[in-house]
């Protein structure tokens, strides 16, 4: 009986071992299709890309070289991004060539144009300081006189940083208007720059002033931003636009006191809240408000009799001012 038993049981063992290695050797058969399968998709597609990019490639590899990382080009920010943006499919595609180990297929040209476009922000900045450095090399006599002295190291590096947007720092008199004279020389005779292309604006009737009468006889000048919305207002009206008086806003003032509200409005503004300090609650640690109330206590809205300011320690008391 337990012989019988126990063929059974072998026999079942090994009819499961059976199906067991069946259904492994079958579902093995299947993954190596399956990897087969995505083998030829993978080519297919491999393939596909190669003969869609190829001219695409050449386009692109040669305006980045020629053109942005020409030797005599400075290479803005505005103008990489726009790049990254209209290559951003096709470094995709490329990108999915190396993953496949199937980027040489497409040459050297496109393996190195992949390594720039990838590495695009810092090859843009090794580029702009080869440009930086050659510019005031070749054009260090122009710089030597241009003005009436020599331009000094900072000056000369902002003139030739041709960036979307550079800006100056420095102390009064320390030679802005300088650099921007040298900036706008620079750009016009040694960029070819036409005068007409470039717009030069200050908020000073003072400063345009200046600028104009040390642009004399370069095609170039200077205006406010006022006169430049009136320029362009008469351009588009054909006729200049009417001008406010400069009393116009204080009788507008004084029309609107007859306002009951208005007033009302004007005293609190000036017994509430004109202060050199902050209200209570304005303060972001107790630090500061101790060190303001110690410096200034609290402020009257006008100064004594001599002319200096008067603080007071209790904050009601900077009413009496304008009592």
């Amino acid at each position: 009986m337990n012989t019988i038993l126990y063929t059974i049981i072998a026999i079942v063992a090994i009819a499961l071992i059976v199906v067991v290695a069946f259904y492994a050797a079958k579902k093995r058969k299947e993954e190596k299709l399956r990897i087969e399968r995505e083998k030829a998709e993978t080519e297919e597609k491999i393939n596909a890309i190669c003969n869609q990019i190829g001219e695409e490639v050449i386009s692109k590899a040669s305006y980045l070289q020629e053109a942005l990382l020409g030797t005599d080009h400075y290479f803005t920010d505005s103008e990489c991004k726009k790049f990254e943006a209209e290559t951003k499919e096709l470094f995709e595609q490329l990108d999915f060539l190396r993953c496949n180990g199937a980027l040489l297929r497409m040459g050297e040209a496109a393996s190195h144009f992949y390594e720039q476009r990838k590495n695009l922000a810092m090859v843009r900045t090794k580029h702009n300081e080869a440009f930086i450095e050659k510019e005031l090399t070749e054009k260090k006599e122009f710089f030597d006189s241009v003005l009436s002295y020599p331009l000094d190291v900072q000056q000369r590096d902002s003139i030739v940083k041709l960036e979307d947007n550079c800006l100056v720092i420095s102390s009064a008199g320390s030679g802005k208007t300088s650099t921007m004279i040298g900036k706008l020389l620079y750009l016009v005779h040694q960029r070819k720059v036409q005068p007409s292309r470039i717009l030069t604006i200050t908020y000073t009737h003072k400063a345009s002033d200046e600028l104009t009468q040390r642009l004399m006889g370069t095609g170039l000048s200077c205006m406010t931003f006022h006169k430049l919305a009136m320029t362009i207002v008469a351009k588009v009206e054909g006729k200049m636009p009417t001008i406010a008086d400069n009393g116009l806003y204080v009788k507008v003032f004084y029309d609107q006191l007859k306002k009951p509200e208005f007033r009302t409005a004007v005293l609190n503004y000036l017994t509430d809240y004109k202060s050199l300090v902050k209200n209570e609650h304005d303060y972001d640690d107790s630090v500061e408000y101790y060190r303001d109330r110690r410096k200034y206590g609290v402020i009257a809205l006008y100064n004594d009799k001599d002319n200096r300011l008067i603080a007071k320690k209790v904050k009601r008391k900077r009413r009496f001012a304008v009592i």
